[in-house]
């Protein structure tokens, strides 16, 4: 790889094609692009409307608009007296001494054209090409740029809400509030969509539709609420200060009165508060053994207690479909790089 050749306003050639000019802040930028402004209409003969030159912001796209034309202005000063106080037209006005009423008259013509110089932001030049090549590029005259898309996004989650929330069964509404979805969270979804093209979500879900795995998270509802009902006391005589084989809360009796008091209020209503479903994380087989002591049993009490608190931990861990637990890669690599811990989901695995 070759290293950089040093940039030099006057000398540096004003090569076809494209070139890199890599420069910290406070290096100079602007002071080198109105010095290549002027180059160009020196040394090539170009007119101002030949010559596009785009920045980020309309206050710096002003500023540069301002140093560009004072730059022109005093180029041909510099070649009408000959002399220059500024280094970069010392150099110019010496290099072009035998040509100098022609310089000038060049300079003098980009002035009066100036009005016509194509100097705006990305945005804008982007907007006016859209514009002047309506027929190709498929857009209407009058098509209006929007530098801030945020009221925009936020209108489309709230629609996404709206169309398949709103009329949704309460255990699809309140497993999703549980889990922290709503609008908010699918705005920011979809930045993240907009700001990374390229991103692949990769989940179980995927190819499923909505209609599809909020009927499995009922029937799967369902199948652990019967359950519940059915042996409740047999489940509940595994758990508390009898129970050797568990860590807290499984051996508090206090903590376990308040778990089964949020079961109940889980269970006793299909509209109950989205709250109330995280205790069925506790009951899960993963939680179990999370906190089952050292050499400790399964919770055993009875053979059928046994088998009903297992028969329920299986419906709680198994009674939430991945909805959407995405990770996601790009096609590249950038995006992945630059959001190396990103994870979404709305999945419950307990």
């Amino acid at each position: 790889m070759k290293a950089p050749r040093p940039f030099n306003l006057t000398k540096t050639p004003l090569a076809r094609g494209t070139s890199l000019i890599e420069a910290s802040a406070g290096t100079g930028k602007t002071y080198a692009i109105t010095a290549l402004f002027v180059r160009l209409i020196v040394e090539e003969n170009l007119s101002v409307r030949e010559i596009l030159a785009v920045t980020y912001t309309d206050a710096a796209t002003e500023e540069l608009r301002h140093r560009v034309r004072q730059a022109l202005v005093l180029a041909s000063q510099a070649f009408a007296s000959g002399v220059s106080e500024i280094p970069f037209l010392k150099s110019l006005v010496a290099k072009y001494r035998n040509q100098s009423r022609e310089m000038e008259a060049r300079l003098q013509n980009a002035l009066c054209d100036f009005d016509e110089a194509p100097i705006y932001t990305i945005h804008g030049f982007c907007q006016r090409t859209l514009r002047d090549r309506a027929f190709e590029s498929g857009l209407l005259f009058d098509t209006e740029l929007v530098t801030d898309p945020s009221e925009f996004m936020q209108e489309i989650a709230d629609d996404f809400w709206r169309r398949h929330f709103y009329e949704a069964g309460p255990i699809l509404v309140n497993f999703a509030l549980k889990n922290g979805f709503g609008p908010t969270r699918f705005l920011g979804l979809l930045r993240t969509c907009t700001n990374y093209p390229q991103i692949e979500f990769i989940s179980p879900a995927k190819g499923r539709s909505l209609d599809s795995l909020s009927a499995e998270l009922e029937t799967r509802y369902q199948a652990a609420r019967e359950v519940w009902f059915a042996e409740a006391d047999r489940i509940k005589v595994c758990f508390g200060s009898a129970a050797r084989w568990g860590n807290s809360p499984y051996n508090d009796d206090d903590a376990m009165a308040v778990l089964f008091d949020q079961l109940e209020t889980s269970f006793s209503e299909s509209d109950s508060a989205f709250e109330a479903l995280a205790c069925l994380a506790d009951f899960c087989t993963s939680s179990l053994e999370a906190n089952k002591r050292k050499n400790g049993r399964e919770p055993v009490q009875s053979t059928a207690s046994s088998a009903s608190a297992r028969r329920f931990a299986r419906r709680s861990e198994s009674g939430w479909p991945a909805f959407s637990s995405p990770s996601w890669h790009s096609r590249g690599q950038s995006c992945r790089a630059a959001k190396p811990s990103a994870r979404y989901s709305i999945t419950m695995t307990c």
